[in-house]
């Protein structure tokens, strides 16, 4: 390197950074956050959170940054990186997946779950 070069040095080391981004999510998409995997954690229990998040804003940073929120409102405390999310299709009135249930009742013989009205057919 000499003062002739020293414009084409600094270039090559050091690149202007790109100004434009590419968004694969928009403001208002559902998506889940990834996981942290550990050891030892059993695979059929899935690698994605079980929280519906909605992305807030796009933050223009290398790489890309998104800012999520719940869907009561509540904003997230961390930025969340685009390969760290992934989107829903689930809409408002769709029903989610039971876990498991944690208590059942006796009545007449049968076993019945607490809040859960039965159809009676007329």
């Amino acid at each position: 390197m000499n003062e002739g070069n020293e414009d084409v040095v600094l270039v090559h080391l050091y690149p202007s950074k790109p100004k434009s981004f590419r968004w694969k999510y928009d403001v208002g998409d559902r998506v889940r956050i990834a996981m942290h995997r550990q050891p030892f954690r059993k695979a059929y229990l899935g690698q994605w959170s079980e929280e519906i998040l909605e992305i807030a804003m796009r933050v223009a940073t290398t790489p890309v940054t998104y800012e999520l929120r719940d869907l009561a409102g509540e904003a997230r405390k961390r930025s969340i990186y685009e390969p760290e999310i992934q989107t829903v299709l689930k809409s408002d009135n769709e029903c989610f997946d039971i876990d498991g249930i944690l208590k059942t009742r006796k009545s007449d013989g049968k076993d019945t779950i607490p809040g859960v009205v039965e159809r009676v057919s007329e």
